[in-house]
Formats: structure tokens, C-alpha cells, sequence
């Protein structure tokens, strides 16, 4: 019986664990977009600056 509780507690653990991993994971992913937006921008902005001192 013991080792059946341990078992469940363990399952849940892990199944918490992963939750968390899944929500850093998450927001990793947007701070990488956020960062491509903000390359893109600054890129575009070089370019028009380029472009008008022409």
C-alpha cells in the first residue's frame, strides 16, 4: 500500500515538474520572438536611413 502511495505522489511530482518545464519553455519561446521583432525593426529603421541619405 505504502509503495502504491509513493508511486501516485511521484506521478504527480512529475507530472507538476513537467508543467513547470512546459511554461519556461513557453516563455523562452516568446522572448526569442520578441527579440527577431525587434531585429526586424531596427533593420528596417538602418534601412530607411540608408535610403534617405541617399
Amino acid at each position: 500500500m505504502e509503495k502504491s502511495k509513493d508511486r501516485g505522489r511521484e506521478e504527480v511530482w512529475r507530472a507538476r515538474l513537467m508543467d513547470k518545464v512546459d511554461c519556461v519553455g513557453s516563455g523562452l519561446r516568446l522572448i526569442k520572438i520578441l527579440i527577431g521583432v525587434f531585429c526586424l525593426i531596427e533593420l528596417f529603421k538602418m534601412l530607411l536611413y540608408c535610403v534617405k541619405s541617399m
